[in-house]
């Protein structure tokens, strides 16, 4: 059985279709990359795929159990839904959404303690190990201001990641960065690839989609255009939109990212 399973989701924004149709799945420790122009839709579907928007039509399942709500159950049995659902994706934003206020260490431990009921022992202990997995353990009791932007996206993928999520969603998480910050932020990500956790990253970076990823969905008007190994879709597109889409991206210079 694969480990996600999307069928057929739809989604629209009044009368703007932006999800048309969308059906993949994701194998167990997996790594999907999904490519597209701005507009097309890939941040909408990570965002109904841990349930910061409703889809209007289709499913999304976690190893045979549906994501989404229940109108059979009571208002307050939807809510403990959401919330248990919500638990099962992980996310990482294009602006790091640390809290300020906290210490890096502190952004790790709090989903932890307040969202998953650790122990402050427990949870402390946690948050050291994924900064230290991050390259940012020197810089647990550093203010999320003090920290470079490749800092501060590192920090984030510590802290969900420490939250032992089924799939991990990283959605443009190297777009807001500057160019010499995108390599240290993509190595982190290609460690954390080939630990197999279960992966789905939106990106513009066709290295990373290469080397990291087992998969690669290029996404279009809301659709599939394209589906298959990175060797496949990277290197032999059957679409042409997605060989112009391709072009462009290799026109760009590569983030600098070790071997």
């Amino acid at each position: 059985m694969s480990h996600l399973v999307v069928s057929g989701l739809s989604k629209s924004y009044g009368d703007t279709l932006v999800l048309r149709d969308i059906s993949f799945t994701v194998e167990r420790g997996h790594c999907v990359a999904v490519l597209g122009p701005s507009g097309s839709g890939k941040s909408t579907l990570l965002r109904c795929l841990n349930r910061l928007e409703s889809h209007d039509a289709g499913t999304i399942e976690i190893d045979g159990t549906r994501i989404g709500p229940n109108f059979s159950r009571s208002r307050r049995q939807r809510r403990a839904d959401l919330v248990a659902q919500r638990r099962r994706f992980g996310m990482v934003f294009q602006q790091f959404e640390l809290f300020p206020h906290l210490t890096a260490l502190q952004n790790v431990v709090i989903g932890q303690r307040t969202v998953s009921g650790r122990d402050r022992d427990t949870a402390l202990a946690r948050a050291r190990q994924e900064l230290d997995r991050v390259g940012l353990l020197d810089k647990q009791d550093a203010m999320p201001a003090s920290l470079s932007g490749g800092q501060q996206q590192r920090v984030a993928i510590a802290r969900a990641v420490a939250m032992d999520p089924e799939v991990l969603l990283f959605d443009e998480p190297t777009s807001a960065l500057d160019p010499e910050r995108v390599g240290e932020v993509l190595t982190v990500m290609r460690d954390i690839a080939a630990s197999n956790i279960t992966m789905l990253v939106v990106t513009h970076e066709l290295d990373f989609a290469r080397r990291a990823a087992d998969h690669v969905l290029f996404i279009d008007g809301g659709t599939v255009l394209e589906s298959g190994p990175p060797e496949k879709v990277l290197d032999h597109p059957a679409q042409d939109r997605t060989k112009r889409f391709l072009t462009r991206l290799n026109s760009q210079p590569a983030a600098d990212v070790p071997v």
